[in-house]
This record gives C-alpha cells, structure tokens and sequence, in this order.
C-alpha cells in the first residue's frame, strides 16, 4: 500500500526527528509539509520526508546521505519519548 503525505496528517500520524549531532529531537508539522511536496506526494519512508527540507534548529544539521538525522513515523497514540 502507498500512502501519501495526506492520508498520515489524516490519520493523526506524527513524524519525529532525531539529530544525531547534537542529540536533539522534535516533532515535524506534516502539513507543514504540503506546500512543498503536495498532498498527494507518496510516503517512500521516514527519512525521504522532509529531505531537503529539514535542519535541526539547534545545530543545523540536515538531513542527508550521511544519515545524520532519523526519522520515526508513529500511529496515532504511540508514545514517541519527545519531551
């Protein structure tokens, strides 16, 4: 099943991201991300979403083929241990 950027804001899913330079973490607006991608953009994983997009407000970093930063899709009412 495909499943577009839509269908998770939809469904209530949360995207958090994780910096692995600095060790900070935070949860991504979604819909934030429809203007760029649009809403019927296909999901290819976490880390796909928000690619070029993305930094960390603390240090900068962004995400990219070095991995630095990774990114957890979570079903709605999962604890996600962002505080």
């Amino acid at each position: 099943m495909s499943w577009t950027i839509d269908d998770l804001v939809g469904g209530g899913y949360a995207l958090s991201a994780h910096c692995h330079e600095c060790n900070h973490s935070k949860d991504v607006d979604l819909s934030a991300l429809i203007p760029f991608y649009g809403r019927e953009a296909i999901v290819r994983g976490p880390v796909w979403i928000g690619r070029g997009r993305l930094r960390c407000s603390i240090c900068g970093t962004r995400p990219g083929r070095g991995y630095n930063c990774s990114m957890r899709l979570s079903p709605p009412g999962l604890p996600r241990g962002i505080g």
